[in-house]
C-alpha cells in the first residue's frame, strides 16, 4: 500500500505543474504529501457521488488543529480547492458536489503547514444527478457591480448538461443573453459587466436544453462605469515650488479620488492626498521644493485604484526664482463686442515687458495686439471686428517668449452692433388687415424687439417682444392712420435702436358685400332683376355670375360705377339651382364678394332639385340631430334617403315631407361610416332626384379629456402656459377657468380649434389654490371636461427656469462648442449640469453663472451617449430647476486610433486562430481587410469580414502564401468615417512535428534505476527520432497506458528540435515505466504542433523467450509415402516461439531429455518460427525418441532461453498411449 501511495505521490509531482485552474491558495500536493498521519476514509475509491448533492468527506488523524481539502477530476493531473481551512473534526459536509462528471476523481486532505496529508487510495466518480436543480449563489442581494468590471456569476446545479445565462435591468420585464455555458462549470466570468446602470438588475440561469429548470438571483445594482481624465497639469506647464496649483480632472461615477505625482516620468510616485471628493479639481498647496522636468500627476479612484489617468506629457516643477505670467481677464466665457474698449488683465512676477496676442480660431493662428508693453498688469484693447466664439488671449515675456499663458477658456467677440430699418421707412402706404413685411439690416445683434407707433412716436406698442434678427418680419395693422412708424431694438442690450425715418400710412381696407341675390332667391330666365351691393374705397366694380356654384364664372359687366345697384336685363335662358353673383374691384379684382348662398334661375314650369347639405366632407355625430337642406323648384313634396356604403343600398329617412328646403333629421343612427350620402327626390315619382356630391361621415360621439392643468400645478400670474387636452369629434372648444373650485367660471377663449393645446397668455394677477380649467365644445357646451383636481395661480414672485435647448433629440459631438439656452424668472445665477446616463449621475458644466439665458458650452472629449440631458438650477439653493424634456446625443468623433495586434513585425503562424485587436470610438460596425503585397493595388486587398460589430476584437486566421513578403490589416468604419492600417507583419508556415521512432510495435527494455552507461546489461538507451519544421524546441513525454497519463522524458521538457533524443526508459524517471505493451511517445512544441506514436510500442523490464511448439508432448514421424511425401503437422517439425527484445536466437534439440544437445541454428533471426526437416534435411535425425526437447536461446545472452514443458516424440507414432510401428528402417534405407 505504501509503495502504491508513493507511486501516486511521485506521479502527482510530475504532473502538478500543468494546472487547469490557477489558484495561489492551492498547495502543490508533492509538497504536502510527506507523512501519511492523516488518512482519507471517504471518498477513498469506487464511490459514485451525484453532482449537486451533499456528501460527507471523512478522514482520521490527530495532532493538528486545521486542515485543507482539495479535489481532482483527472486523477491528480490538476487540483482545485474545496476548503482552505477548517477544524480537524474528521468530517466535512461537501455541498454542493461540483457538476463535473468524471470517473477520475480523488480527494487530498493536508494540514495547513503541509506536514501531514493523504489522498484517496483509488479514484471515485461524480455522476449525473437524476434530479434537475439550479441555484444561483452570486450575485447576491444588494451586491453592487460596476459596469465595465469582471465579475463571477456562480451557481450550483444537478442533472443539467449546459446552462443559459441572462440578465435583466428592469426586474425581469426584459431578459438579455449573457452566454451559454455548454460545460455547466458552475462559474462564469462576466466581462465586461454591461454599461446599463440599474438598481433592478438580476441574473437568471436556465437549463439550456429546454429552460424548464431555472433560477433567478436577488435584485442587485449595476453601477455606471467609472471614468477619469486628467485635464491639468497635462504637459508643458512650469510650476514654482512653494506655490499652489489647481489639479483638474473630469470623472464619472467616482466619489473620491487619490492624487499622486512623479518627478521621474512614472518610475516612482508620491502621494499628494489619499482621498478627496471627486469635484473635478484640487488645490495642491505648497508644491514640493524640487527641480524636475519629468513631472506628471496621476488621479486614481480612491476606492480601488481603478480607473486612473496620468498627465499626457511631462511638466516642470522648479524651485528656482522664476518668471510667471497668468491672464485673469478674459479667461473664458466673456462676450466682448467689436469696436469697444476692454481691459486685458494679468498677474505676473519677474517680467518687465509683455507681448499680447489674440486668436479667433482656438489657437490655430495668433494675431499680435502689441509687441512690447510695460508690465502694468493691464492693457486697454480696442476689440477688432472679428466675430468668433473661439477667442483666446495669449501673454508672454516680450524678451524671449517665456513664460507664457493664455486664457483658460474661450471668450466671444461679437461684431459691432448695428440696426437699420429698411421698410417701412417713410412714405409707404399699407392697407389695414393686409400682411406685409418689415425689413431691416443688422450686425452683432442676435434678437430684436419690434414696436409700432400709430401717432408718430407719441405711443409705442409691441409687435413682437423677441425674435431672431433675421432681417424681416411679417405683420399687419388694423387701424387707419397716416402717422405710423416702426422701431427696432437689440433685445439683449437695449442698444442699438432705430426707427422709421419718416411716417407711413395705413389706409382703410377696401370692402365689397353682395346684398342681392344673396341666396335662395328664384329669378326667371328672360326677366330683369336688380343686383345690389355695398362697398367702401372702390370706384368701379366687375360683376359675374355662376350656374355651377363657382366652378366657372360668366361676365355680366366688366366695369360699372360702384353705386350699389345694377339692373341685370334679360337674364339668360338657363335652369340652375347653383347660381351665385360675384362682385369685385374692376381695377385688380381685390377685394371681392360672392353671394352667401345659391339662388335659382329657372324657366317657368321646370322641376329642379339639388342637395346642399350634407354635400360632402361634413362630419356628423351619431345620435345628434342634423338639418338636411336642399334647393328645389317646381316640386311640392320630397322623399329623403341615406346610404352608408356609397349607394350600394339606401335607407329611407322620410317617404314624403313638404319641399321647404330643409328637414330636421333627429337621432342619427349609431353607426360609423365615411361613405355616407343623402338622396332627395320628388316624392310623387322619384324624379328628379339629387344626391350629395361627395361623402360625408357619421362619427362616434364627441369627447374631451383634460391633460393639464389637472391638479397640483403652480402657475404664475403674467406668464404663459399651455393648456392641453385630447378630444374626439370636437372641432372647436371653449376654455374657461375658475378660482373658487367651480362656483364661478371666467372665459379664457370663446372658441379655438380643438388641436389639443392652447397657450394661455398673461395669466391673471390672482392668488388662489382652488383653480380649475373647463373645456367644452364651443358649439353647444357638450361634451365638456374639468380639471380632476385643483391647481394654483399666484401673483407672488415665483422663480422659474425653462430649458430651451438642448431639449431632446439634438445630436452634438464631443469637443464642439454649443449654446445652452433657457429662460428664467426671478433668478440671478444658475448652475448648469449635464448627464450622459439619463439622470443617474450628473456632472457640472458651470457654477454661479449669471442667468442671461445662454451659455456657450465646450463639450468635453470622449463622451459617447444617446442618454444626455442638461439640468439648470438656481445657484442659490438648487430650486427651481429644469432639465431637458428628452435625452439628446453627444457622440464621439469617429476614430480608429490604433491597431494593437497584429503589431508591426509580428509573426503569425498560418492557420492558427488569432485575434485582431484595435482601439476606436464612435463607430458601430467595421470592415476588416488584409493585403499581402501591394497596399496600393486594390486587387491585392482581400476582405476578412465585410461588416461586424465594433467590439475591438475579431478572431480569424491567415493562409500561408510563399509569394507574400509581408501582410497588413486595414480596419475601416463601414460608413467610411474612419480607417486605419496596421504595420507590416509576417505569416509563417504552420510548424509540424512527425514522430519516426518509436512509432508502433517496437520492443524496448527498461533500464535499471541510475544504471551506469557502461553497464550494458542494465543500461538500455534508445533513440527517439522525429522530423519537424518551424519548431525550435520540443517537449517529449511518454505514456504506458495508451495516453491516459503522460510523463516527461527526463531532460526533454524543452530540448532542441534536432530530430533525435537518446532515452533510457526507467534510468532517471521518478516514476518507472510499468511493463506495458501500450506505450506511446508524445512530442509537442510551445508553438502548437504535436505528434503521438501512430501505434503502441512495448517497454518491459527484461528480455523474454517463450517456446510455444512443440510444448505438449506432440509426436513427429516421417510421411507414409517416402517417394512422394506430403507435408503435414507431423513432418517437418514446425518450431514456434515468442520473444521480447531478442533479435537473434540459437536453436538446439535433445532426444535424451536434455542430457545432450544438437544444434539446429545459430544467430537465427528471432522471427518466431523455424522448420526442422528431421527426415530429409541436412539436419535429419532418424533416431527414435520419446524424450525430445527443443531449446531457444538468446544468441547474445545465453541466460535468456526456454524449452518445451513436455517432451515430444520423434520418428514414432503415439496413439492413445501406445507406440505404433515406426519407419526407421525405411528411413535408414532411404538414407
Amino acid at each position: 500500500m505504501k509503495k502504491t501511495i508513493l507511486s501516486i505521490i511521485i506521479s502527482l509531482a510530475v504532473l502538478y505543474s500543468c494546472k487547469l485552474k490557477e489558484d495561489t491558495s492551492i498547495v502543490n500536493p508533492v509538497d504536502s504529501l510527506k507523512v501519511t498521519s492523516i488518512k482519507v476514509i471517504a471518498p477513498n475509491g469506487g464511490e459514485s457521488i451525484p453532482e449537486g448533492s451533499s456528501y460527507q468527506i471523512k478522514w482520521s488523524g490527530t495532532g493538528t488543529s486545521k486542515v485543507k481539502i482539495q479535489f481532482s477530476q483527472d486523477n491528480g493531473t490538476s487540483w482545485s480547492l474545496v476548503v482552505d481551512s477548517l477544524s480537524n473534526t474528521g468530517v466535512y459536509n461537501w455541498f454542493p458536489v461540483p457538476n463535473i462528471i468524471s470517473n477520475q476523481c480523488r480527494i487530498i486532505i493536508a494540514t495547513l503547514d503541509n506536514k501531514y496529508s493523504d489522498i484517496s487510495d483509488n479514484v471515485f466518480s461524480i455522476v449525473r444527478n437524476s434530479n434537475k436543480s439550479l441555484k444561483i449563489t452570486s450575485p447576491k442581494e444588494k451586491d453592487e457591480w460596476e459596469a465595465g468590471s469582471a465579475k463571477e456569476i456562480k451557481w450550483f446545479s444537478s442533472g443539467i448538461d449546459s446552462v443559459k445565462l441572462e440578465y435583466t435591468t428592469n426586474n425581469g420585464n426584459k431578459w438579455n443573453l449573457i452566454a451559454v455555458d455548454k460545460k455547466n462549470t458552475g462559474i462564469y466570468y462576466w466581462e465586461p459587466v454591461p454599461n446599463t446602470p440599474s438598481t433592478l438588475a438580476k441574473v437568471r440561469i436556465l437549463d439550456a436544453k429546454d429552460g424548464v429548470v431555472s433560477t433567478e438571483s436577488s435584485i442587485f445594482t449595476i453601477l455606471p462605469e467609472p471614468k477619469l481624465k486628467v485635464l491639468s497639469p497635462n504637459g508643458g506647464e512650469k510650476i514654482l515650488s512653494g506655490t499652489s496649483r489647481k489639479i483638474e480632472w473630469i470623472s464619472e461615477n467616482i466619489e473620491s479620488v487619490k492624487l499622486a505625482y512623479t518627478t521621474n516620468n512614472g518610475f516612482s510616485w508620491n502621494t499628494i492626498i489619499e482621498s478627496t471628493p471627486s469635484t473635478g479639481f484640487y488645490v495642491w498647496e505648497n508644491v514640493p521644493n524640487i527641480n524636475s522636468q519629468l513631472c506628471k500627476v496621476r488621479v486614481y479612484d480612491a476606492k480601488d485604484g481603478e480607473p486612473n489617468d496620468v498627465s499626457d506629457s511631462t511638466f516642470t516643477i522648479t524651485n528656482q526664482i522664476s518668471q510667471t505670467l497668468e491672464i485673469t481677464s478674459p479667461n473664458g466665457g466673456e462676450k466682448w463686442q467689436a469696436g469697444t474698449n476692454q481691459q486685458i488683465t494679468w498677474t505676473s512676477s519677474g517680467v518687465a515687458k509683455v507681448k499680447l496676442e489674440y486668436t479667433t480660431n482656438n489657437g490655430l493662428t495668433w494675431n499680435t495686439i502689441i509687441d512690447q508693453h510695460q508690465n502694468t498688469g493691464a492693457y486697454e484693447w480696442n476689440v477688432p471686428n472679428a466675430f468668433s466664439t473661439q477667442c483666446l488671449i495669449k501673454i508672454s515675456d516680450a524678451a524671449d517668449g517665456d513664460p507664457v499663458d493664455q486664457s483658460n477658456g474661450n471668450f466671444k467677440i461679437a461684431p459691432k452692433a448695428e440696426l437699420k430699418i429698411l421698410k417701412p421707412n417713410g412714405g409707404e402706404t399699407w392697407v389695414a388687415g393686409v400682411i406685409d413685411t418689415i425689413k431691416w439690416s443688422s450686425a452683432g445683434v442676435e434678437n430684436v424687439m419690434l414696436e409700432f407707433s400709430p401717432n408718430n412716436g407719441t405711443n409705442w406698442y409691441t409687435i413682437v417682444e423677441k425674435t431672431p434678427s433675421s432681417g424681416k418680419y411679417l405683420t399687419s395693422f388694423t387701424a387707419p392712420s397716416n402717422q405710423y412708424k416702426i422701431r427696432i431694438t437689440d433685445k439683449e442690450n437695449g442698444s442699438p435702436q432705430d426707427e422709421s425715418d419718416g411716417t407711413f400710412s395705413v389706409t382703410e381696407e377696401p370692402k365689397i358685400t353682395v346684398l342681392s341675390p344673396n341666396g335662395n332667391e328664384e329669378w326667371y330666365a328672360g326677366s330683369s332683376n336688380t343686383i345690389k351691393w355695398k362697398s367702401s374705397n372702390i370706384e368701379n366694380v366687375k360683376i359675374e355670375y355662376t350656374t355651377n356654384n363657382g366652378a366657372t364664372w360668366n361676365l355680366i359687366t366688366a366695369s360699372t360705377p360702384s353705386t350699389g345697384a345694377y339692373s341685370w336685363n334679360s337674364i339668360p335662358n338657363i335652369s340652375s339651382l347653383q347660381c351665385r353673383i360675384r362682385i369685385s374691384d374692376a381695377k385688380d379684382g381685390i377685394p371681392s364678394d360672392v353671394s352667401d348662398d345659391n339662388f335659382t334661375i329657372v324657366n317657368p314650369g321646370t322641376q329642379l332639385i339639388r342637395v346642399t347639405k350634407p354635400n360632402g366632407g361634413e362630419e356628423w355625430i351619431a345620435g345628434s340631430t342634423q338639418v338636411i337642406t336642399w334647393d328645389a323648384s317646381g316640386i311640392s313634396d320630397v322623399k329623403i334617403e341615406y346610404t352608408l356604403n356609397n349607394g350600394i343600398s339606401w335607407n329611407t329617412i322620410t317617404n314624403s315631407t313638404p319641399s321647404t328646403g330643409f328637414f330636421t333629421w333627429s337621432q342619427l343612427p349609431a353607426v360609423s361610416s365615411t361613405n355616407c350620402k343623402i338622396r332627395i327626390s320628388d316624392a310623387k315619382d322619384n324624379s328628379p332626384s339629387d344626391e350629395s356630391d361627395t361623402f360625408f361621415s357619421i362619427q362616434p360621439e364627441p369627447s374631451i379629456i383634460i391633460v393639464t392643468p389637472n391638479g397640483g400645478e403652480v402657475w404664475s400670474s403674467g406668464t404663459s402656459k399651455e393648456i392641453r387636452w385630447t378630444s374626439e369629434n370636437v372641432s372647436n372648444v371653449k376654455i374657461e377657468y375658475t378660482t373658487d373650485g367651480g362656483a364661478n367660471w371666467a372665459t379664457i377663449v370663446q372658441s379655438t380649434p380643438s388641436i389639443g393645446y392652447y397657450t394661455w397668455t398673461n395669466i391673471p394677477s390672482i392668488n388662489s389654490l382652488q383653480c380649475k380649467v373647463r373645456i367644452s365644445d364651443a358649439s353647444d357646451g357638450n361634451p365638456f371636461a374639468i380639471s380632476a383636481n385643483n391647481f394654483t395661480i399666484t401673483n407672488q414672485i415665483v422663480k422659474t427656469i425653462r430649458i430651451i435647448s438642448p431639449n431632446g433629440g439634438e445630436v452634438w459631438r464631443e469637443k464642439q462648442t454649443k449654446t445652452i439656452t433657457w429662460d428664467s424668472k426671478g433668478i440671478n445665477k444658475v448652475n448648469i449640469d449635464f448627464t450622459i446616463n439619463n439622470g443617474i449621475s450628473w456632472n457640472s458644466v458651470v457654477k454661479d453663472l449669471p442667468s442671461t439665458g445662454s451659455y456657450d458650452w465646450q463639450i468635453p472629449a470622449n463622451i459617447n451617449s444617446s442618454q444626455c440631458k442638461v439640468r439648470i438650477s438656481d445657484a442659490e439653493n438648487g430650486e427651481p430647476n429644469d432639465e431637458s424634456n428628452s435625452p439628446f446625443s453627444i457622440l464621439v468623433t469617429p476614430e480608429i486610433s490604433r491597431i494593437t495586434y497584429p503589431y508591426s513585425g509580428a509573426s503569425i503562424i498560418a492557420g492558427e486562430s488569432i485575434v485582431i485587436r484595435w482601439e476606436s470610438k464612435g463607430i458601430k460596425k467595421v470592415k476588416i481587410e488584409y493585403n499581402r503585397n501591394n497596399i496600393n493595388e486594390p486587387s491585392d486587398w482581400f476582405t476578412l469580414v465585410d461588416s461586424v460589430d465594433n467590439t475591438g476584437a475579431y478572431t480569424t486566421s491567415f493562409k500561408y502564401d510563399p509569394n507574400a513578403t509581408s501582410y497588413v490589416v486595414r480596419i475601416s468604419a463601414t460608413d467610411g468615417s474612419a480607417s486605419l492600417m496596421s504595420g507590416s507583419f509576417y505569416v509563417t508556415p504552420p510548424p509540424t512535428i512527425t514522430i519516426l521512432y518509436p512509432n508502433g510495435n517496437e520492443q524496448w527494455l527498461a533500464s535499471k534505476p541510475n544504471a551506469s552507461t557502461s553497464d550494458l546489461n542494465n543500461y538500455h538507451p534508445y533513440e527517439i527520432k522525429w522530423k519537424s519544421t518551424h519548431v525550435s524546441k520540443v517537449k517529449i513525454e511518454w505514456s504506458t497506458n495508451g495516453g491516459g497519463k503522460w510523463y516527461t522524458v527526463p531532460g526533454a521538457d524543452s530540448t532542441e528540435s534536432d530530430g533525435i533524443f537518446v532515452w533510457a526508459p526507467g534510468r532517471s524517471e521518478t516514476v518507472r515505466p510499468d511493463s506495458s505493451d501500450n506505450c506511446l511517445i508524445r512530442i509537442s512544441s510551445l508553438s502548437g504542433p504535436s505528434d503521438i506514436s501512430d501505434n503502441p510500442f512495448s517497454i518491459h523490464e527484461s528480455k523474454k523467450i517463450r517456446l510455444t511448439r512443440p510444448n505438449n508432448g506432440e509426436d513427429f514421424y516421417p510421411p507414409d509415402d517416402l517417394t512422394n511425401p506430403k507435408p503435414s503437422d507431423k513432418w517437418p517439425m514446425l518450431i514456434e516461439w515468442k520473444s521480447y527484445a531478442v533479435s537473434s536466437v540459437n536453436i538446439y534439440y535433445s532426444l535424451d531429455n536434455g542430457i545432450t544437445w544438437g544444434t539446429l541454428a545459430t544467430n537465427y533471426q528471432s522471427t518466431g518460427a523455424f522448420s526442422w526437416d528431421f527426415v530429409f534435411g541436412a539436419l535429419a535425425d532418424t533416431r527414435v525418441s520419446s524424450q525430445g526437447l527443443i531449446k531457444i536461446v538468446d544468441a547474445s545472452d545465453n541466460k535468456i532461453w526456454d524449452t518445451n514443458d513436455i517432451p515430444f516424440y520423434l520418428n514414432i507414432k503415439k496413439v492413445s498411449g501406445k507406440i505404433l510401428e515406426n519407419k526407421q528402417e525405411k528411413v535408414n534405407l532411404k538414407k
